[in-house]
């Protein structure tokens, strides 16, 4: 999973880098930064709401618990 995640953001960056004025790549820095943001928020609330706490509770055994920390 985080192979796939990895490879799919250096496709995006390659992708920006590519992009020719600075007015869209601002805009699709803008839309990037929103959706990171969003996937943050998420995982900590599903990490929260699933007991774990950083440097004091174990690591996770569920797997849809340990993905989220993978986001």
């Amino acid at each position: 999973m985080f192979k796939i995640k990895r490879k799919e953001h250096h496709h995006i960056i390659l992708t920006l880098g590519q992009m020719q004025t600075d007015v869209k790549r601002y805009k699709a820095v803008q839309m990037l930064m929103d959706q990171i943001f969003k996937v943050l928020n998420s995982s900590r609330i599903a990490l929260t709401s699933a007991g774990f706490v950083p440097s004091v509770s174990s690591f996770p055994t569920e797997e849809s618990v340990r993905e989220r920390m993978f986001m």
